[in-house]
């Protein structure tokens, strides 16, 4: 399947954010990115410590953007339904990451989380690398994620702890047979996702809008 999704980037956004609290975006997008962009903003975290991760790099397009000392990133994208942007974390797992607009544009908070390798085959864990990761982030509340695509059992993060169960507000869907390159994911209750590219040893990332 050929995916045809625009990455045109207007500016990168580079420096500290200008969040408050983490989740607060600023509240104004276009006097940073002018009117025709759309600011995506957020934070990468450690898979368990939420320790923020550092010089990891978002890519769409020309643009990029490297996370901060606190994790956070600021990059300013087109104004499409749908963008795709590059992951790379260095020792951590990346991938991609699927930026709905509609998600945007209720000043949703990307915050993401990825591991190690190694992390990823400890207990409870069984991260194969020639499968496909999904991370998805609820924004408003835990829903139910699900994936069409065979797949191990899914876990949630409690705060505190990973445990069994694809209900949550981080939720991991493990080891996903890659073949034919697309997955569909689908949030219950949520906005909607569709079907987004997956790749064996990467994560594809999606933040979701409870309803």
């Amino acid at each position: 399947m050929r995916w045809s999704v625009s990455l045109v980037c207007l500016a990168a956004c580079g420096g500290e954010d200008a969040r408050g609290d983490a989740g607060e975006l600023p509240p104004d997008s276009a006097e940073m990115c002018g009117a025709s962009a759309v600011l995506f903003a957020g934070e990468l975290l450690d898979w368990d410590s939420s320790a923020p991760i550092a010089g990891a790099t978002l890519t769409a397009g020309a643009a990029s953007a490297t996370t901060t000392a606190s994790g956070r990133w600021q990059l300013c994208l087109a104004n499409d339904t749908v963008t795709l942007v590059e992951l790379v974390a260095g020792e951590y797992l990346g991938g991609t990451i699927a930026v709905f607009k509609d998600v945007l544009g209720a000043n949703g908070a990307f915050s993401l989380r990825t591991f190690t390798a190694a992390r990823g085959q400890q207990p409870p864990f069984l991260y194969d690398a020639a499968k496909a990761q999904v991370f998805v982030h609820v924004i408003g509340g835990a829903r139910p994620v699900d994936v069409s695509s065979a797949h191990d059992a899914g876990f949630h993060f409690t705060g505190s702890a990973w445990v069994a169960g694809q209900t949550g507000t981080d939720v991991y869907v493990p080891n996903i047979d890659p073949i034919g390159g697309v997955a569909k994911v689908a949030v219950d209750s949520a906005t909607e996702i569709g079907t987004l590219p997956i790749a064996a040893g990467a994560f594809t990332y999606v933040v979701a809008a409870a309803l």
